[in-house]
């Protein structure tokens, strides 16, 4: 006679299944917070209600786009939670909610089945338990993709159209000295005197990092209210937008899955002067688009001045046999210590193109200056550096004698 051993189990009951539920809307617009509010609270009552399922939390991006799963903080928190073990079923209204990236849905959907991890979609009604769902998935994740294409293309459409026309928004809070009001008009709020102070100083003479330190120190403050950079102030100087002009579409438009600039994609910029009301007026912002248009002239012979520690010299010293930079160096030792200049390419020795010009003591070069400046102005003896950069190109050396180029002069 067969003998039968009964086993008790240890289980009470049928476990309750663990279940969260994941929610996004685009954009921050109040008609879609709205719907945003109504996603978290129909879930949380949903999986509340249903008294064979522990509610385990609502995953809820706001304001983050669908197309890169990898931006999205909290669809990121809910697949490691699942991951980990924490959830048996995902909620999620529709598949355009979950992504419309055709292959972030085939990635995650996969993982999640191989986890043994159910997700359901409330609008299509497709469970990936389901026989078929792969297959429907498929077709319904190309939809969703298919549709936010639509949608990027209709927008790039309106944006040109829009841009045509000259109009355009600053968008809230997003340009120091700038304000727009309901109805799109943009004005200039109580910041302006941060952008003022940048232009002023600049002018001046001052490098990027004293006239962010002075600005914040006197209060100022980037658009997102944190200290001024050197980065900051020097965007904020190549920025049309202070003296009232916008540059429209100055890159492509984005790949609507990479989010990045698309060459392949057509399009035009626009240049709009006067658009808008100017913080800095235009003689200003001409005098320092001058300026970083000669500095930048300049950085690509390697002369990189610093405001109020650079000597007044450098930048004007050339060598006569290569047309390289001379740069300014110590030469002897202890009390015999003095300055020389040297030609750039010279002191690279080996690694540089061969010059072998000479060196010139800095109390000869500035004896030159000086004689040259008496035989031309009658000035003093010391040599005024404004008045040098006013009037000087640059010297050159040769090997047997010193040649200045006075502004307004034919250069040999």
């Amino acid at each position: 006679m067969e003998k039968v051993k009964h086993i008790s189990s240890n289980k009470t009951g049928h476990e309750k299944k663990r279940v969260a539920a994941y929610c996004r809307v685009s954009t921050e617009r109040d008609d879609q917070a709205d719907s945003f509010e109504m996603q978290t609270k129909y879930y949380d009552e949903f999986i509340h209600n249903n008294p064979d399922w522990e509610f385990v939390g609502i995953y809820a991006d706001r304001g983050i786009s669908g197309t890169d799963a990898k931006k999205r903080p909290e669809f990121q928190r809910m697949i490691a939670d699942a991951l980990d073990g924490k959830i048996d079923i995902i909620l999620c209204k529709s598949i355009s909610r979950f992504s419309r990236n055709l292959l972030d849905c085939v990635e995650y959907m996969q993982k999640m089945q191989k986890a043994g991890i159910e997700i359901r979609f409330e609008k299509e009604g497709i469970s990936t338990n389901d026989p078929n769902a792969f297959m429907v998935f498929g077709i319904m994740a190309t939809i969703a993709q298919s549709e936010s294409e639509s949608i990027s293309r209709n927008i790039r459409w309106s944006c040109q159209n829009r841009f045509e026309k000259g109009e355009y928004s600053l968008g809230n809070s997003r340009i120091l000295g700038y304000g727009t009001k309901h109805d799109g008009t943009i004005y200039i709020n109580d910041d302006a005197w941060i952008v003022r102070k940048i232009f002023e100083m600049f002018l001046a003479g001052h490098s990027y990092p004293a006239i962010a330190a002075a600005v914040n120190e006197a209060g100022g403050h980037s658009v997102t209210g944190r200290p001024l950079t050197a980065d900051t102030v020097r965007g904020i100087l190549m920025n049309e937008t202070f003296v009232g002009d916008k540059y429209l579409q100055k890159r492509a438009p984005k790949n609507f899955l990479t989010h990045k600039p698309d060459n392949s994609i057509e399009h035009a910029s626009y240049y709009v002067t006067d658009g808008h009301p100017a913080i800095i007026d235009r003689e200003t912002w001409n005098q320092v688009q001058k300026k970083l248009k000669e500095r930048k002239v300049e950085r690509k012979v390697g002369i990189y001045f610093l405001p109020g520690k650079s000597h007044f010299l450098y930048g004007k010293v050339y060598c006569g046999n290569c047309g390289a930079l001379y740069q300014r160096r110590n030469s002897g030792s202890g009390e015999n210590t003095h300055k020389r200049w040297c030609c750039k390419e010279r002191r690279k020795g080996k690694q540089g193109n061969g010059c072998k010009n000479r060196t010139v003591s800095e109390k000869d070069l500035l004896s030159f200056i000086n004689m040259e400046f008496r035989l031309r102005w009658n000035v003093a003896e010391t040599i005024n550096p404004d008045m040098f950069q006013k009037y000087v190109v640059k010297i050159t050396v040769y090997p047997d004698l010193l040649r200045i180029t006075w502004k307004g002069d034919r250069e040999q």
